[in-house]
């Protein structure tokens, strides 16, 4: 249960939405492996089965999670000032990963989890449920 505001990641975002982000963000796509996104996106156009689509989606978060420190900190750093660039006009996940760059330096892998995590913002008094082998943060 939040005791202050709290914003938080808990689940995979629904497949369609992750193919769009890697294929709308070059940064993520980068870091997640071009073939991997190519194979969910592919899996997204043909109606896969929702259980052909967890494996994919768990094959781009594979890549994600494993690829090198320093592609991911290469990766990220372009990302965060293409964004910078942007000015005003920033989405609230792009806001979010900003903030989180901010309080996670170092390019920490885990700021792009939010183009494959369910963002959550709790009042204080909510809580939200983490199934077994729930991705979060």
């Amino acid at each position: 249960m939040a005791l202050t505001p709290f914003d938080g990641m808990c689940g995979f975002r629904p497949a369609a939405e992750i193919s769009a982000f890697c294929t709308n963000v070059p940064e993520l796509r980068m870091v997640v492996g071009g073939e991997a996104c190519d194979k969910l996106a592919a899996a997204v156009a043909a109606g896969s089965p929702d259980d052909a689509l967890r494996a994919h989606i768990r094959g781009c978060f594979e890549g994600l999670m494993t690829r090198d420190n320093a592609t991911v900190s290469a990766q990220l750093a372009s990302l965060v000032a293409r964004l910078g660039k942007a000015g005003g006009e920033l989405t609230p996940l792009e806001v979010l990963l900003l903030r989180l760059d901010k309080e996670f330096p170092g390019g920490d892998v885990g700021c792009f989890c939010v183009y494959f995590l369910n963002v959550i913002n709790l009042a204080p008094g909510e809580a939200m449920f983490l199934g077994p082998n729930e991705p979060h943060a």
